[in-house]
């Protein structure tokens, strides 16, 4: 037969017990939270970056297909610092475009470089005259 002491001794050490279980087990979860979060976070990252990769490839195309046949992209840049917003669009082959990739939306445009093209003329005889 136990004393009281020990009964107590026991009840303490095993709620002693239990709260240090319980204190992991809250730690393990607060982690698991934590983690998914990053990962969600991470994969939305990565696909915003692929989105704007596509849209930018896409608008790339759109630009060399102009330039096939020897044409020029005509119109003008939207103005910064703020473009494709309101009624700062832009023209023609500059105008912002949206493109829509793993439900992800973005806008692309074309920015003019001003002197640019540069036009020069080869000496006769030269490669490319």
């Amino acid at each position: 037969m136990r004393r009281n002491g020990e009964n107590g001794f026991i009840l303490i050490t095993v709620l002693l017990m239990m709260s240090v279980l319980l204190s992991l087990f809250g730690a393990y979860v607060f982690v698991t939270q934590m983690e998914i979060g990053t990962s969600r976070m991470s994969k939305e990252s990565v696909q915003g970056f692929y989105s704007a990769e596509a849209g930018l490839n896409v608008r790339a195309e759109q630009i060399r297909q102009t330039f096939v046949g020897y044409n020029v992209p005509a119109g003008v840049s939207p103005t910064e610092p703020n473009p494709c917003t309101g009624s700062n669009q832009g023209t023609q082959d500059f105008a912002c475009q949206s493109h829509s990739f793993n439900k992800q939306s973005d806008f692309t445009y074309v920015r003019e470089e001003p002197g640019n093209p540069k036009t020069i003329v080869i000496p006769a005889g030269e490669l490319y005259q």
